[in-house]
């Protein structure tokens, strides 16, 4: 269609109307509902409906790439249980059954190449890890959450059994938490 003598090249995923034009705050609400449903990531901070910051993009710039979350708000008509980045390269997947009312788990990436690779000493053992570091950030515990990770496309050379995920909350890795299963 022809909006305003511009073409719009693309589909359009949803439409919202409104009676009234929005605040800033709303519009900012309306985005980060849409960047949350669509695996999209905002160049600014992520609103939850009541007006508080969810994900906040100064705090963690060091990791706003890629930034999905899982999170449900009734009031919203948000029910958002899986989410992967609609970037190309993106090879992080959230997965959880179901959440409490008003809960969200956002994760956002270091920038660096997924395929290049890190050593460091972990409990006196030598490891080998990503360079790409995730940071999470949720607003109550809403532990097990299924993250999945697609290495196919990265040219790395490993055996499932190797595999496991470093948690780290200093990036120091000589105190981080392996998980294997």
């Amino acid at each position: 269609s022809n909006v305003g003598g511009e073409k719009i090249l693309g589909s359009i995923a949803e439409v919202l109307a409104f009676n009234r034009r929005l605040t800033d705050l709303e519009r900012q609400q309306v985005e980060s509902y849409l960047a949350i449903k669509y695996g999209f990531t905002k160049n600014a901070n992520y609103y939850h409906n009541n007006g508080t910051v969810v994900w906040d993009s100064t705090a963690n710039a060091a990791y706003h790439h890629d930034v999905i979350a899982i999170a449900r708000s009734d009031i919203s008509k948000l029910g958002q249980y899986q989410s992967k980045s609609i970037n190309s390269g993106s090879i992080l997947s959230l997965q959880k059954a179901s959440l409490a009312d008003n809960r969200f788990f956002f994760c956002g990436h270091n920038d660096s190449a997924a395929n290049l690779v890190n050593s460091s000493v972990i409990a006196g053992s030598s490891y080998e890890h990503l360079k790409r570091v995730w940071k999470v950030q949720e607003n109550a515990n809403i532990d097990p959450v299924n993250l999945s990770f697609d290495l196919s496309g990265l040219g790395l050379s490993y055996v499932n059994a190797e595999l496991a995920l470093l948690v780290d909350n200093d990036l120091n890795y000589s105190n981080a938490n392996l998980i294997t299963s």
